[in-house]
Formats: C-alpha cells, structure tokens, sequence
C-alpha cells in the first residue's frame, strides 16, 4: 500500500504510474497507446523519404538540437527510440529486472502495433526496394552511422539488453540483506554485552566498567530505532544499501571478433568517424553492440565496415538533410 504521509491523488512521473497495491511504478499502456496513434500518424507523413521516415521514427528536438514546428507540444519530443524511452523510467536496481522486461515488452508493443507481423527494419528494407529497387538490404545499413553510410537507425532494445543482466533481480533482496545484518550486528554487540565486555572499554576513563546484572541490554526495536541517523556499528550499512539501490546498471561487455578488430583498424586515417571508431575502447558499449552484431554482414557484402567509399561520402548533405526543420501533422 501507498505510505499514508504521501499526498493523495495519482502518484506519475513520464509513463509510470505507481501501483497503490504492490508499490512498483508500473507503466501506463493506455498512455503510450495513445502516443503509439500519434506516431502512426507522423510516420505515414513521413511515408515519401527514408531519412525523414527514420527521423520521425528516433529522432528528438531535445536530444539531436532539431527544431520541430507543432502546435502540440507533445510533438516536441522524439518517439520510438528516445521519447518512449526517457518515459519509461531508467534501469535501476530499485525498480528490478522486472521493470527493464516490462520496459522490453513495451518496446516490441509499440511496433509490432505500428508494424503488425513486421518491424521497422522490415518496413525500411520494403521502402528502399520500392523505391530504388534494392534488394536484399543488410541491416547494418540501416543501423550503422552516417559516417560509414549508414542511415542511423536506433534500437531501443540494445541499451536495455545490455544492461538486464546488470540489473538487481530482486530489490527487495537488498533490504533483505540488510536486515539479516542488522540482526546480526544485534546479536553480537548482545553478546559482548552479556559477557561484560565491550569493544570502546577505553573511550572512558574507567576501563574496569562491566554491566550489572540487573541492567538488561536494550531491546532490537531500540537498537534499530534511528538506524538512519547513526553509522553502523557491524555490517550493516544502511548508506550503502541506499545507494546499491539508486544505482545504474553498466551495460555488460563484449569483445569484438578478429575480424571486426581487422576491419576496424582499416578505418584508420579518417578523422570523420563517429560511433563505430578505429579503437574498440573508444567506442560506446551501444556501438560496440551494433558493429559486433551488424558487422560481419556488413563486410561479407562491402568488403568492410563502410557502405560506401569515405572519401565520396557527402557527409555535409547528408548532415543538412537529417538537421534541417522537421514539420510535424497536427
């Protein structure tokens, strides 16, 4: 149940609603519905360009610096890769793993009822054939930078893969954990007590000090009475246990194969390149996944990591198109 001392009403921040009966923010699936419309509706006006298509679909006046004319200013978030996303909540282990599959899951809702029986690299691929009659599409084309020839599409799948695993299964272990040490630690400081010693004897000035027998040793409900005011004495840690449960998961590490290190370091000598990059550590754990994944497609059909040459790549064009003014419906 919802604490008494919080004021009353609906308890909401972004998508997440907090349920009054199990605790747990959950997330609002008629609230994104309504925004799922919303954005079938921009993506059919958006329908006679790819790169229009694709920014309607991850791009966001907040995050990309675009400047979008609406009257509505819902419009003036991005959608499928970043407004549902900065919605939802951040993976944290205070919500659980729970939270992240319920994240995933509203995730693969919102397009599979844009894209019934197909996806949005499925859609991308129908597009590009149609209108330029090409076939057979990797998808690391679409995934990968502009700066290799890509077109940029986001996944907001491969941030929450990367990081679930990271994720504190259980939050309320933590508090479980701690418990049991607090216990603990009562039971030991009781000890010590019951045998007339203590660890601080001389803090004092009278190191013969022992309790009498008529003094009982204060009870576990004082012991913990203002456990947030005071350090632990033992195990517990309360401070510790409050920031475990704040804390960001990191996105889990992988190694990039022979073959995508060979391709890689043939990409050196261009200062333009940005994600995917000559060294392995330099890149974000979201790139590393994209080239480790995309990549052996990508050089199976182009010889290399890059779609096209990087010297004949009109990066500055490309760039005007993706930044210039995107008008919404509405």
């Amino acid at each position: 149940m919802i604490d008494d001392r919080l004021p009353a009403g609906e308890i909401r921040w972004g998508f997440l609603q907090l349920d009054p009966k199990n605790g747990r923010f959950e997330i609002d699936q008629k609230m994104v519905d309504g925004h799922v419309e919303e954005l079938r509706t921009q993506l059919q006006s958006k329908s006679k360009s790819v790169i229009d298509y694709i920014q309607a679909w991850v791009s966001g006046s907040n995050l990309l610096g675009l400047e979008i004319e609406s009257a509505n200013p819902v419009l003036q978030n991005s959608y499928a890769a970043t407004f549902f996303s900065s919605n939802f909540g951040k993976a944290a282990n205070c919500f659980g793993r729970e939270h992240v599959d319920k994240m995933l899951a509203t995730h693969r809702h919102i397009q599979d009822s844009i894209f019934p029986n197909s996806s949005i690299v499925q859609h991308l691929k129908k597009m590009i054939e149609e209108r330029f009659s090409v076939k057979g599409v990797p998808d690391g084309f679409l995934f990968f930078p502009v700066e290799l020839g890509g077109l940029e599409l986001k996944s907001p799948f491969v941030g929450l893969l990367q990081t679930r695993e990271s994720v504190e299964e259980d939050p309320y272990e933590l508090i479980d954990r701690y418990e049991e040490d607090e216990r603990d630690d009562y039971n030991a400081a009781k000890r010590v007590f019951d045998k007339g010693t203590r660890a601080n004897k001389y803090r004092t000035g009278d190191a013969d000090w022992k309790p009498t027998g008529s003094e009982p040793f204060f009870s576990f409900d004082e012991f913990i009475k203002y456990r947030e005011a005071f350090a632990s004495i033992g195990k517990a840690n309360l401070v510790s246990t409050y920031k475990e449960l704040l804390k960001f998961p990191q996105e889990k590490a992988i190694d990039a194969s022979a073959e995508l290190q060979f391709a890689l370091a043939r990409l050196s000598g261009h200062d333009n390149l940005r994600g995917i990059l000559v060294h392995w550590g330099s890149m974000e754990a979201y790139w590393k996944w994209i080239a480790q994944m995309y990549g052996p497609e990508m050089i199976k059909m182009f010889g290399g990591l890059n779609a096209v040459d990087l010297g004949l790549l009109p990066i500055g064009m490309v760039s005007m198109f993706r930044q210039r003014r995107t008008k919404w419906q509405g």
